[in-house]
């Protein structure tokens, strides 16, 4: 049987709706919707032409829209085959590939004249039957940087290997350019990404797209910023404001994972029937989108994060954020799509001291932040309208449409909403944190220092030292003056000269600052950044700021185990003229990054999490500006604040680990080391064998109300569990519990308070219910 994955866009956005999906099935999809442009089918691939790119027409029957969708078989890391078939050609001399990922490898970069019937196999291009010329094989190549001598050249020798590979440096963005030797007419470009580790291809180009040069400037290519069509996909590219796919693959050959990335929209007349839901049998993944942010959801669970993964082929869709749209989804486990009907819950506003936030609510998401910037603010109040008649609407446990709250200089000022339908059978709660200027919320600071004085405190720093890039760090190049962290930019003898600092302490979640001043010159690479410096806490980077540049820096997140990158993200400020306050907030489920106090960027940050060393420092990026040295980066104090987040282990408690000889497996376990512990090291114990069980067990000292524990080691490649199982046996017999380790954070999760008798074995069991990997650690035992 052929499945066949689709995307669907609606022109119509209701902004800020909280809706639910009924029991039953009144609004049918109507089967009059018309081609956007024109389409054909070739080979079991449809390509579209024209503007909008929508339509619903047999034999597939399902929607196409714009968005970056990729697909590749479960246990690849991606899929390093891409091509875009243009469908109309472009006539130029240089092409170039442009990329946003913190680092690139290009293994190879081919083009094709327009005008052929057939391109050859991108993986295997020497089993083709068509061997067209490869305008790339004789052209001119450079790059905007390369690192540990991989040169661009690599990207176009023919060759797919490892040592065979254009390899940039961490500097976004990235390009690298082909140069014919005279004009062409490009009508395919494939490109292979990314390098094979053995049994998987690993660090494949997300966030990328194809210029040309046109008459003086750069053009992207239109149609693709993303795609893949080995492995059996079939492609179709949007010549317009984006790409579209058709994903097809059958479900007798491997297991497929697909994976949503944000799409670019742009405000199309594309579709006009005035359709709001497309459901299919009980709706799986939900999608809307809201000004210039699209959320994909599954079981109602925002994944907010570049990417979200998701197991099978349940179901997709999103939203554009063109106005007066919305979206639901269609399950395509099924051949036919049938009926939904959704039930409009409420429509919200808040207000700042009589001022209308800019605000978009997250309907799908229980627990939403709000953050202020600025201080000394007198009132915050709500306002909520009925979205059909007879509905009740709770605010604060009280039936109210309005409340007003005074604001807190230092804690969260809480909504809790709560929306009923007429029925009084479909309801949802919603909780809104309006959040205070950070440091806010019972944060403690708890180190800093402000770099007074006339030597840097080696008792909680250690000097960076070695060669980096095309410079060397050295001790001499750090010293403190007029309270600052001095950090000396030279060139002495042709050696690049820069320094930094490693703090010796490692630190967790919580609020870092500090207060930099970067020089005025391009290339010089400075950063406020986390990493582990040993084995057990090489776990993931977090770049508070890292710039080449003196008028903007990026934000950047990605893990070392298991390998990816979530992405830079740029922002634009003159760090070079003055002092600027950088910040972020690092919370078991979330980064959030602050310029001068107000959020720039927010992200899902699923565990792993590993304790982080912090470091202060500069390197000479390639082709790093010489101009007007010695030159200096100051930084004015670094301060760490912090707060109980749950990780900790409370006075009293009594802990049994997977060490512990009271703890015992039965079925198949193994050892996981890609997991965090309790001990915040590496190692907790892993199966996917259903029927396993592992048992925490212990006497307790007195009888008596504790409160259990289970410490959540979950990782983010480990997919979209929906929960980890358990049994608590206790005094008046055994209690079920569960947690969803996804939205949990690498935390002490609580499953529930229970009676204990110190006479009778306390006990936590914990199951594996399906093949999917459940990893367990240590239970905890608190006094209540």
């Amino acid at each position: 049987m052929r499945v066949s994955l689709f995307v669907a866009s609606l022109a119509f956005l209701i902004i800020g709706s909280l809706w639910s999906i009924g029991a039953e099935a009144n609004t049918p999809l109507p089967k009059d919707i018309q081609l956007i442009g024109s389409a054909t089918e070739q080979d079991s691939s449809i390509y579209v032409e024209g503007i909008g790119g929508l339509f619903i027409k047999e034999p597939f029957g399902h929607f196409q829209a714009t968005l970056e969708v990729e697909q590749y078989p479960i246990g690849a890391d991606k899929n390093p085959a891409f091509e875009m078939v243009i469908p109309h050609a472009i006539r130029t001399n240089k092409v170039r590939f442009v990329s946003h990922d913190g680092v690139v490898h290009v293994t190879e970069i081919r083009l094709f004249e327009s005008g052929l019937p057939e391109y050859p196999d991108i993986m295997n291009p020497e089993k083709s039957s068509v061997a067209p010329p490869n305008l790339a094989a004789n052209a001119t190549v450079t790059a905007s940087s390369n690192f540990d001598g991989r040169e661009p050249t690599r990207a176009v020798d023919g060759k797919i290997s490892f040592d065979s590979r254009w390899f940039s440096s961490g500097q976004v963005p990235h390009y690298l350019t082909i140069e014919l030797d005279k004009e062409k007419t490009i009508g395919c470009i494939q490109m292979v990404s990314g390098y094979f580790k053995g049994d998987f291809w690993a660090s494949t180009a997300k966030e990328f797209e194809f210029q040309y040069w046109d008459d003086g400037d750069w053009k992207t290519i239109p149609g693709v910023k993303r795609g893949g069509s080995a492995g059996g996909l079939s492609v179709g590219i949007l010549d317009s404001t984006g790409s579209i796919f058709s994903i097809d693959h059958d479900n007798e050959g491997p297991t497929w994972k697909t994976s949503i990335k944000r799409g670019d929209f742009e405000e199309t007349d594309s579709f006009t029937s005035k359709i709001n839901i497309v459901e299919g049998e009980r709706n799986v993944i939900e999608t809307l989108a809201f000004g210039d942010t699209v959320y994909f959801y599954l079981n109602s669970h925002a994944i907010t994060h570049l990417s979200g993964d998701f197991q099978g082929a349940d179901a997709i869709g999103i939203a554009s954020n063109s106005p007066d749209s919305i979206l639901k989804i269609t399950d395509v486990q099924t051949e036919e799509i049938d009926e939904a009907t959704c039930t409009l819950l409420a429509d919200a506003e808040i207000f700042i001291d009589g001022q209308k936030l800019d605000f978009s609510f997250d309907p799908l998401r229980s627990h939403q932040q709000i953050q202020l910037k600025e201080s000394g603010l007198k009132e915050i109040s709500i306002s909520l309208r009925p979205g059909v008649p007879d509905q009740r609407i709770l605010i604060n446990g009280k039936t109210q449409t309005k409340a007003r709250i005074r604001p807190d200089r230092k804690h969260a000022v809480t909504f809790e909403v709560t929306t009923i339908a007429p029925d009084g059978k479909t309801s949802r709660s919603y909780r809104f944190d309006v959040l205070p200027v950070p440091p806010y919320d019972d944060y403690e600071l708890v180190f800093s220092d402000e770099f007074d004085g006339d030597e840097l405190d080696l008792q909680e720093w250690d000097y960076r030292t070695g060669k980096r890039w095309e410079s060397l760090s050295l001790p001499e190049s750090i010293s403190l003056q007029d309270g600052n962290l001095r950090i000396k930019l030279s060139v002495e003898d042709g050696v690049q000269k820069v320094g930094g600092i490693i703090s010796k302490q490692e630190f967790g979640y919580g609020y870092y600052e500090t207060r930099a001043k970067l020089w005025k010159h391009e290339g010089w690479h400075s950063a406020f950044w986390q990493m582990g410096t040993a084995r057990n806490n090489l776990i993931n980077e977090i770049d508070g700021f890292e710039s080449v540049s003196p008028d903007s820096f990026s934000t950047n997140l990605q893990y070392y185990m298991p390998r990816m990158i979530l992405g830079a993200q740029e922002h634009k400020a003159s760090v070079a003229e003055k002092f600027h306050t950088i910040a972020w907030e690092w919370t078991p489920t979330h980064m959030r990054f602050f310029l001068e106090g107000e959020l720039i960027r927010e992200e899902a940050y699923p565990p792993p999490h590993g304790l982080q060393n912090v470091w202060l420092s500069c390197v000479a990026h390639p082709n790093a500006s010489l101009e007007d040295l010695p030159g200096e980066i100051l930084f004015d104090y670094f301060r760490y604040y912090r707060k109980p987040y749950g990780d900790e282990i409370p006075e009293g408690a009594i802990v049994i680990d997977q060490s512990s000889p009271q703890y015992v497996e039965t079925g198949t376990w193994e050892f996981s080391d890609n997991a965090i512990s309790h001990l915040h090291k590496r190692g907790v114990r892993l199966s996917s064998t259903p029927g396993s069980t592992a048992t925490w067990s212990t006497t307790l000292p007195n009888s008596g109300t504790y409160e259990v524990f289970a410490w959540n080691p979950y990782v983010f490649s480990d997919g979209v569990l929906m929960q980890y199982d358990f049994v608590v046996s206790h005094e008046n017999g055994t209690s079920k519990a569960s947690f969803n380790p996804m939205t949990s954070g690498q935390i002490w999760v609580s499953l529930g308070q229970y009676q204990f008798s110190s006479d009778e074995n306390a006990k936590v069991t914990l199951s594996v219910q399906q093949p999917l990997p459940i990893r367990g650690d240590a239970v905890m035992f608190v006094p209540r």
